[in-house]
């Protein structure tokens, strides 16, 4: 069965106690619209957790609804956090995109050493052989 994970991000002003309406009726018609069978939402606001709903079905086969507690696989959604994430190193002028990544990265095989952030993340290589 495939699950599809669906992020959204909202500019609310929302109490904690309360699910403001229209939240849930945007939430469900892009459900119905997508034939997404599951989502999980959570609204974070200066840090804190101000929303926090499930909706719909986690596993059709066996009709079991979406629980805060239910895992969503994400895939190669982790490829746009890190990306996002080095950049912001980079900005922060943490890290540099042509240094060999043994510079940040202890332990490495020796093959590897000189393989640079950008070259990584640009995919243009295979990683040698151990």
């Amino acid at each position: 069965m495939r699950i599809y994970f669906l992020l959204l991000l909202f500019a609310l002003q929302l109490s904690a106690q309360q699910t403001n309406p229209s939240v849930d009726e945007i939430i469900n018609r892009e459900m119905m619209e997508r034939k997404i069978p599951g989502v999980q939402l959570a609204v974070i606001q200066n840090g804190k957790i101000i929303l926090s709903k499930s909706y719909g079905i986690a596993n059709l086969q066996d009709n079991i609804p979406v629980s805060n507690t239910t895992i969503f696989p994400i895939n190669s959604n982790t490829k746009v956090f890190t990306g996002v994430a080095v950049m912001q190193l980079v900005e922060q002028d943490k890290i540099k995109l042509n240094d060999p990544i043994s510079k940040y990265l202890d332990d490495i095989p020796v093959e590897w050493q000189k393989i640079t952030v950008d070259q990584l993340f640009a995919r243009h290589l295979q990683a040698p052989k151990r």
